[in-house]
């Protein structure tokens, strides 16, 4: 298991990369004091092609690798996430 946090930059985000292990699921978190909504994808996701976040909610994913998935949102929009 591996827990952490992102921030977001404004562009894609690599959410977490293999090097610490092999995961099954991926459990995503938008924090509660986001001001605006984060976006789940692949490297182009974007506000109109990823899964919308509003602050404090979250999504819990089946993956075959976790360096799939990325964030996008406003600048300092913060996702905390847990991979097992």
């Amino acid at each position: 298991m591996i827990t952490g946090q992102k921030t977001t930059t404004g562009a894609a985000l690599l959410l977490l990369d293999n090097s610490g292990g092999h995961y099954k699921k991926l459990t995503v978190k938008a924090e509660t004091g986001n001001s605006g909504d984060m976006y789940i994808g692949n490297s182009n996701v974007n506000a109109t092609s990823g899964y919308s976040l509003d602050a404090a909610q979250d999504v819990e994913i089946d993956v075959s690798t976790v360096d799939a998935v990325y964030i996008f949102g406003a600048a300092s929009q913060t996702a905390t996430f847990v991979a097992v």
